[in-house]
């Protein structure tokens, strides 16, 4: 069953997702994602494709260019110590941005909506202040890591989870930010920020509304540091 534009996804219910969201039955409305047994649907426009699209396939694609700046890194403090009593330690340390960083999108500035991995207008002005932040900031990686709450399929969870984390990494992109020191991934309905206790025994609309702490995004950038000691 196709959405029209404007349907909301029901991940248990069987509808597919309209403007923005994901659909859980094969085919998506208006810029929408397919994630269910029909395969991957939507519109070209769909932000977490284009930034996947943009970085060489997604996943694969930025971790092959991660790992060449982690290479990188490691020859701005390699020595070839052999005998001469050289060690070199490693740490990486995390970049706060003067406080912006940790932070999780999503709570306190506009929530996820329920099955949607739109980016809110409170959310895009925090990513403003942080791009601006990064373009300045020494650091090594930004990971961005997406979650769901626990309502409906655990797999499809997952890829609404990862789309989350790729709508923020395309925005970033959009702001001039270097996709090659991005960590991209989605944890679906893990790392809970709800207590086992809460949100029992609800009605569906009051379950949704519960839950709207796991509906989120963390940002977290580090920078690595060596220290050569000669023993």
């Amino acid at each position: 069953m196709a959405g029209g534009p404007g349907a909301t996804g029901g991940r248990s219910a069987g509808d597919a997702g309209g403007d923005g969201s994901v659909g859980s039955n094969g085919t998506g409305g208006a810029g929408a994602v397919g994630t269910g047994a029909g395969g991957q649907g939507g519109g070209d426009n769909d932000p977490a494709r284009v930034a996947m699209a943009r970085t060489d396939g997604g996943r694969s694609g930025v971790d092959a260019i991660a790992a060449d700046a982690d290479a990188a890194a490691e020859r701005r403090g390699h020595v070839d110590t052999g005998h001469s009593g050289v060690q070199i330690d490693r740490d990486e340390k995390s970049v706060t941005l003067d406080g912006f960083l940790p932070t999780t999108l999503g709570m306190g500035e506009g929530q996820f909506e329920f099955d949607r991995f739109t980016l809110s207008n409170d959310v895009k002005t925090k990513l403003d202040v942080i791009s601006e932040k990064l373009e300045t900031a020494p650091y090594d990686r930004l990971y961005i890591t997406g979650y769901s709450d626990r309502i409906g399929d655990s797999d499809y969870n997952q890829k609404l989870s990862e789309k989350r984390a790729w709508a923020v990494a395309g925005y970033l992109m959009d702001k001039g930010i270097p996709p090659e020191k991005f960590k991209v991934e989605g944890k679906g309905e893990t790392n809970s920020l709800v207590a086992g206790g809460e949100c029992m025994v609800l009605r569906r609309a009051e379950l949704i509304q519960c839950l709207e702490r796991d509906r989120r995004v963390e940002l977290h950038a580090t920078i690595k540091e060596y220290n050569l000691k000669v023993k």
